[in-house]
């Protein structure tokens, strides 16, 4: 049978760097170092190589509002996607058996193509800018946005919920302890640090 790692619980991981680091885990200002030290070994992790993790994939869908063009992806409805690092397909519902892939544009096209023609029935192109999402032409009806997308990871503190740990169970202490213990023993919290790292590496 294969060695399988033992997981660990949010609570776990937030914990174990102080054991290893002989720190006294009611200290603020080692919580703070801790806690900083995580966060920045999950963004290496998540980010290593530029890899698409199966684990970092996500997606979701928002309804469109007659005569809107721009939406903030982090309250637009109960499926926010606050935690979106960056689309990777973006598609609008034309009914329940069809629907198309919008075009990436940037905002400044956006903008152009906006001054040209302001409302369509069917929006052909989307821009990101400013943490909002911008559809073009603006859409005359409500249809729904399917956004396919890769998250990020959020910091962690005292308080990160068991379902924002989004590295798979297996890797939590090698990525998220041994990674923080290693940037916190080399004095620095910058995750590319990391790969200096031949554990983590």
């Amino acid at each position: 049978m294969a060695y399988q790692a033992p997981l660990m619980t949010s609570t776990n991981i937030r914990a174990r760097p102080f054991t290893l680091m002989g720190w006294d885990s009611s200290d603020s200002d080692r919580q703070a170092q801790v806690y900083e030290a995580l966060t920045a070994a999950a963004t290496a992790a998540c980010k290593w190589n530029n890899y698409r993790w199966w684990f970092m994939r996500k997606d979701s869908t928002f309804p469109t509002v007659s005569g809107t063009a721009s939406y903030d992806l982090t309250t637009v409805n109960s499926n926010a996607m606050a935690d979106m690092d960056y689309p990777t397909s973006v598609w609008w519902q034309h009914s329940t058996t069809s629907r198309a892939r919008l075009d990436l544009i940037s905002f400044d096209e956006y903008a152009d193509r906006a001054e040209a023609q302001t409302t369509g029935a069917t929006s052909t192109a989307y821009a990101l800018y400013g943490g909002n999402f911008y559809l073009h032409p603006e859409p005359n009806a409500v249809k729904t946005i399917s956004v396919y997308y890769m998250r990020k990871h959020g910091l962690i503190n005292a308080t990160t919920a068991a379902t924002d740990f989004i590295i798979p169970g297996e890797f939590h202490r090698p990525l998220y302890v041994d990674g923080a213990c290693w940037l916190l023993r080399h004095a620095t919290v910058d995750p590319m640090a990391l790969y200096q790292s031949p554990a983590f590496v």
